[in-house]
């Protein structure tokens, strides 16, 4: 046993043990394996390299998440059931079981990158909302679609009620 001020140590036939002075709690442990275990916190500042990082528990972020390889995988799920990956060029999320389920209260918006043309909007109690090159093309409502535009039907079935205000050019048409 050896006493460093505030700090005790003492060796076993497997290990390196640190204790505080006055208390026999162990704080770190240097196994002979090499191994390390620490009892509290452990506060690192600055840049730590860490190879193969196992955490059971809840990990807590305060800035970004970067990771920093092309290709490469985030999984979710016991099976690794959803995925996110960017390949350099496009983005892939990929849901290898069940549906994928978007929940928000006040709606989802699909915009450009610089946020300044939408391309799709749902909103909750009011409907969806379609764009091309950021403006309105299509919006559900509670009695049925609205189009703003010109409306090509090649081939296609139309079940209800068309009503048209405007000018309408039908060609081939069977009643």
């Amino acid at each position: 046993d050896q006493d460093a001020g505030a700090i005790k140590y003492y060796h076993t036939d497997n290990s390196l043990n640190f204790t505080t002075n006055g208390s026999s709690t162990e704080r770190l442990i240097i196994k002979s394996t090499g191994n390390v275990e620490i009892t509290n916190d452990l506060d690192v500042d600055g840049h730590t390299n860490l190879d193969n990082v196992s955490i059971a528990g809840v990990s807590t972020f305060s800035d970004h998440i970067h990771l920093k390889a092309d290709s490469k995988h985030l999984y979710i799920g016991a099976s690794d059931d959803f995925s996110i990956q960017h390949n350099g060029t496009n983005t892939f999320l990929r849901n290898g079981e069940g549906q994928i389920f978007i929940q928000d209260d006040q709606g989802v918006n699909i915009t450009n990158a610089a946020s300044n043309k939408s391309s799709a909007n749902f909103y909750p109690n009011d409907g969806v909302y379609l764009y091309f090159n950021g403006n309105q093309k299509l919006r559900t409502t509670n009695t049925g679609v609205t189009v703003t535009g010109t409306v090509v039907a090649t081939g296609a079935d139309i079940n209800g009620d068309i009503d048209v205000d405007g000018h309408t050019n039908l060609d081939n048409v069977s009643i």
